[in-house]
Order: C-alpha cells, then sequence, then structure tokens
C-alpha cells in the first residue's frame, strides 16, 4: 500500500475527509487493540504537516515506509499515541523521518496526527518518553 500525491490532492481539494496512508505491521496491530491496521490521513492533520515548511507533498510519500518500518514507541504519558521513528534505504537521501500515530477511541482506528523530518538525536528523546 502506498500514499500518491494524487491522495494528497484528493484530500486537499475535495470531500473526502480521510485517505488511507499505509498498514501497520500486523503484531503492532495487535498490541495496539486494533482489528484494522489502516492508518489514515484527515484533511485537518494535512493542514498541520503541511504548517512544517521542510515537508511538502512529496517528503510526506515516505509515511507508509515509516509507519510499516519504523521504530515505533508509546509514550508513557499518551496511552493512545505512538511516535514511529525511520531512517533506511526505503527513503531518499537516508532522511530520518518522525510521525506520530494517535489511536482515535470508540472505534480504535489510527490516525496519522502528524509528520516531519527528524533529527537523529530525537529519536533518543523520544525513547525517554516511552518504551518501544
Amino acid at each position: 500500500m502506498s500514499l500518491t500525491l494524487e491522495d494528497i490532492q484528493r484530500l486537499r481539494s475535495t470531500r473526502c475527509d480521510t485517505v488511507t496512508v499505509g498498514e501497520l505491521p500486523p503484531n503492532l496491530a495487535k498490541e495496539m487493540g486494533l482489528l484494522v491496521p489502516l492508518v489514515y490521513l484527515s484533511k485537518e492533520s494535512l493542514k498541520h504537516i503541511n504548517r512544517h515548511r521542510h515537508v511538502s507533498d512529496f517528503e510526506l510519500l515516505p509515511a507508509p515506509f515509516v509507519v510499516r518500518h519504523g521504530l515505533v514507541i508509546r509514550e508513557y504519558a499518551k496511552p493512545n499515541s505512538y511516535l514511529c521513528s525511520y531512517v533506511g534505504p526505503l527513503v531518499p537521501d537516508q532522511k530520518c523521518y518522525g510521525a506520530v500515530l494517535k489511536v482515535a477511541s470508540p472505534d480504535r482506528e489510527v490516525h496519522l496526527d502528524t509528520f516531519h523530518r527528524l533529527h537523529r538525536r530525537q529519536t533518543i528523546a523520544w525513547l525517554k518518553r516511552g518504551s518501544s
């Protein structure tokens, strides 16, 4: 599953409320208590992400890889919030990206809350805020 520029443009310009970003690994979805392992992006979250001046629509395209293959950290203070950090060969120029996933209640849907570039030291700081 992949996120395309067409998906992003459709979300921004139509009545569509969400698009599917990607799918979580089965073991993580089970640990999160999800029946459907899909991650969604809402119009409001896209507006928030676009406020990061360094995150263009092209920069958002690796989000499915971050969600699927990244290090996932559950925050201690926010049990329905998960931090994802990824750096690797699937992302152009070995950039490090971070995403925040939130599990919405009561239907247990996962939404991509924000997405941006990370400095490598931020992953270390994130590890102090939760457990992987």
